[in-house]
């Protein structure tokens, strides 16, 4: 049995983004929270079962959880050698008590920014006060100890007219690494997304990485928005029981021979790292 190497935990459906791309305003578990109590339970199993890093993030924004600065403070605390890769919108930096969270706890912070002018991440993330994300990626930079930064954008019929070299020049100052990716609409959200095309192939993400939902469900990956695919849920079994069953390894059989095109989800999808 493949030890995943990390496990994602979607503590909160909470989002002030609104981006254009993402399915989140027409999901069933929207606006949603998971219990302090439930995200200590499912980061112990996944600990005992030799997971070493933790992603609190799915779709919403992490920062806006309740529980977000206490809740990786416990988590460092508790197990030191567990890794913490976050991912947040830019939205709550500006604030002390993130920040310090943060700098403190995480060893990698990848904020989502779209584009180099504010009309522009503004049509792409109308929630987002851009002024406040950069102030807060200018405190993060003063801090001696703090994460790992990485920006990141989806390129995307929004922000075209701006170059990945225009892109680069504008927010290096802010980051310790710069990544892109192209938009993918598996679920044909947006008309101006063009359906990916897949390149068949074994997918690295069913062995490497576990994905647990706002509600307990441990699914697919978090290219299953709507969660499709469902292994099992953490309130009525054990991590490791679901991790082991039966339908999670005929999934992992099917990517480990490349047939993913027999999958509803995976034959469209674009990604196998």
């Amino acid at each position: 049995m493949i030890i995943p190497n990390m496990i994602s935990l979607e503590v909160t459906t909470k989002c002030n983004g609104g981006c254009v791309m993402c399915p989140q305003s027409i999901m069933e578990r929207r606006n949603e929270d998971m219990s302090l109590s439930d995200a200590h339970d499912i980061v112990c199993e996944a600990y005992q079962y030799g997971i070493r890093r933790l992603s609190p993030h799915g779709y919403g924004e992490s920062t806006k959880w309740l529980y977000y600065a206490p809740f990786i403070g416990w988590v460092k605390t508790t197990f030191p050698d567990m890794k913490i890769t976050d991912t947040t919108n830019g939205s709550m930096l500006h604030h002390d008590y993130i920040r310090d969270a943060i700098c403190e706890n995480v060893d990698e912070l990848i904020v989502s920014i779209d584009g180099v002018f504010e009309s522009t991440n503004v049509a792409i993330r109308p929630g987002i006060n851009y002024e406040k994300v950069i102030l807060g990626l200018g405190l993060l930079r003063t801090r001696d100890k703090r994460p790992k930064v990485i920006l990141h954008r989806i390129r995307m019929p929004e922000n075209r007219h701006e170059s990945d070299e225009l892109y680069r020049e504008c927010w290096k100052p802010y980051a310790d690494s710069i990544v892109f990716a192209d938009a993918s609409d598996l679920h044909g959200l947006n008309p101006e997304i063009k359906k990916p095309i897949r390149t068949p192939g074994r997918c690295k993400r069913p062995f490497n990485s576990v994905w647990v939902n706002v509600r307990g469900d441990v699914i697919l990956c978090c290219r299953d928005q709507f969660s499709s695919v469902i292994y099992g849920n953490t309130h009525e079994a054990p991590l490791k029981k679901i991790l082991e069953g039966p339908r999670r390894k005929a999934h992992q059989a099917i990517h480990e021979t490349g047939r993913t095109e027999v999958m509803g989800l995976c034959k469209d999808c674009t990604y196998t790292g």
